[in-house]
């Protein structure tokens, strides 16, 4: 399964309240009846809880974040619309500091290499566009079968400074559900023993 190969690669999977607050209310899911302001809306993004995992980690000098986490999300259109997503957030330095490997820290093609090995083990091609979106500065959308399947990018700053973080991190989110859809099923090939 993707999270044990994440957690096998030294990622650690959280697990973030479906409830939160947020600032843009557009296309956003309130509830009726609320327990507090705080907990007033289903969440729209994996992010931002990510976001915050990573604040208490980094200000408890655990600054190397390899975190994902596996969800829903919740939007109103025309209709309410729930969608389960990967998240996975990486930030600081890939590995621990040792006599043996050099500093290096993470990035995005560090990020995305990550996002590949998963959708290679469902054997979904895709295709690479450029993504404009307000959560990156920078990013892309992985496409296959005319629909994003996943989104990778640099988190924006601002979002950085409402988090309260000061070094850079890196965010993808995979949409599931579509995978699964697109999942190719001839994964295996069986020749003939010799005789």
């Amino acid at each position: 399964s993707w999270a044990r190969t994440l957690q096998s690669n030294g990622f650690n999977e959280v697990m973030n309240n479906s409830l939160t607050s947020v600032k843009d209310e557009k296309n956003a899911v309130k509830l009726l009846n609320p327990l507090s302001n705080d907990l007033a809306f289903m969440r729209k993004s994996l992010l931002e809880g990510l976001l915050e995992n990573a604040d208490y980690n980094i200000k408890r000098k655990n600054p190397n974040i390899k975190f994902f986490e596996l969800g829903k999300i919740y939007h109103q259109f025309k209709k309410y619309e729930e969608r389960k997503q990967l998240a996975i957030l990486v930030s600081g330095r890939d590995s621990e500091e040792n006599w043996l490997q050099p500093k290096s820290a993470t990035d995005f093609y560090y990020l995305k290499s990550y996002v590949k090995i998963l959708l290679d083990k469902l054997n979904i091609s895709f295709e690479e566009k450029s993504l404009e979106d307000s959560r990156f500065s920078d990013a892309i959308e992985l496409i296959s079968d005319k629909k994003t399947i996943a989104r990778i990018g640099k988190v924006a700053p601002e979002l950085l400074k409402d988090a309260d973080l000061d070094q850079t991190c890196f965010y993808a989110e995979i949409e599931l559900e579509l995978c699964q859809n697109l999942r190719q099923k001839d994964n295996f090939k069986f020749q003939d023993i010799s005789k």
